[in-house]
């Protein structure tokens, strides 16, 4: 049976999911930088490698992915990915200390890292299964989710300037968003000369 355009929409939209949450995350977290730097009195040098901290994760998944992909597939690397990112948030917001501070977003880069590769994965295969240009709207959801957490960060703010509340929030909604999406679960049809989708989204 051949893919159908609902199909490829509800396929599209799943993995669109998980740009969505990358972009809202990521503002999420950065939106209460003043917050954390004044919980933890930081200068400009410890906000600084506060934010270096997460490009160093990024970094340190590179090798990771390869061998994850591998056994977890792209799906289940994005969803636990995903996960781990939703998790940051609370943990962060109840970290009483600078260094475990680091600690938490280095942690938040390796995670980043992973769904990033996992999610353009997806994304790739949904190309080439269904033969339909995707990339583009992908991406822009991910600065859509940035939208979003910024308009969050500015909603919780007029209520409560608690970080733990705000991250709390913005960890469930992320929670809501998997169950009621199933996020980059998609269910393709493969075609039996569709190896290359077979090794993606094992």
């Amino acid at each position: 049976m051949l893919p159908t355009l609902g199909d490829f929409r509800r396929d599209q939209l799943a993995i669109a999911t998980l740009f969505f949450f990358l972009g809202f995350q990521y503002a999420t977290w950065a939106s209460r930088l003043p917050a954390l730097k004044d919980r933890f009195e930081l200068g400009g040098t410890e906000v600084g490698l506060l934010l270096m901290a997460a490009g160093v994760g990024a970094a340190v998944s590179f090798p990771l992915v390869a061998p994850l992909m591998a056994r977890l597939g792209a799906r289940r690397l994005a969803l636990f990915s995903a996960l781990g990112l939703a998790a940051v948030l609370p943990v962060l917001a109840v970290t009483g200390s600078y260094p475990l501070a680091l600690l938490v977003i280095l942690v938040d880069g390796i995670a980043v890292g992973c769904l990033n590769v996992a999610m353009n994965a997806q994304g790739a295969a949904l190309e080439a299964h269904y033969g339909r240009a995707a990339m583009a709207q992908l991406h822009a959801t991910f600065s859509g989710g940035s939208l979003g957490g910024a308009l969050l960060a500015s909603g919780v703010n007029t209520v409560t300037h608690s970080v733990t509340a705000h991250f709390a929030v913005a960890a469930g909604w992320g929670c809501c968003c998997w169950r009621d999406r199933n996020p980059g679960c998609s269910r393709m049809r493969r075609p039996a000369r569709s190896r290359r989708i077979r090794r993606i989204r094992r």
